[in-house]
């Protein structure tokens, strides 16, 4: 294969990896948004270094419904976003070997600093 088939290929690999990542934040802000309809959400926080509680204090009302379809509706998006992003997260895994790859022997064949 030549160098620039190589190249090709690479880039084509790279949108694939760009178009999961472009549906993963479409997911996250389907995830959240159906979340608001039915969870009464923790306030985010203000800033990196702050910690959000992991545990909910008792006697605190979590759903502000309890439409059993919809909850699981949720429960379900969830899955799926927590599985795309998985997947996601091994294409990026391979890409990455792969850029390493091409980058190492571009810099052998063609002498790049």
């Amino acid at each position: 294969m030549n160098t620039i088939d190589s190249i090709n290929l690479l880039y084509n690999f790279y949108k694939d990896v760009k178009f999961s990542n472009d549906y993963n934040i479409v997911s996250y802000w389907d995830v959240a948004h159906k979340a608001q309809l039915l969870i009464n959400l923790p306030a985010p926080a203000a800033t990196i270094k702050e910690v959000i509680p992991k545990r909910i204090p008792k006697n605190v009302e979590i759903f502000i419904q309890y439409d059993k379809a919809a909850i699981k509706q949720l429960y379900s998006m969830i899955n799926n976003s927590r599985g795309s992003l998985i997947g996601t997260i091994v294409t990026e895994k391979q890409y990455r070997e792969k850029a390493k790859k091409l980058l190492a022997y571009l810099q052998n064949n063609y002498h790049l600093q």
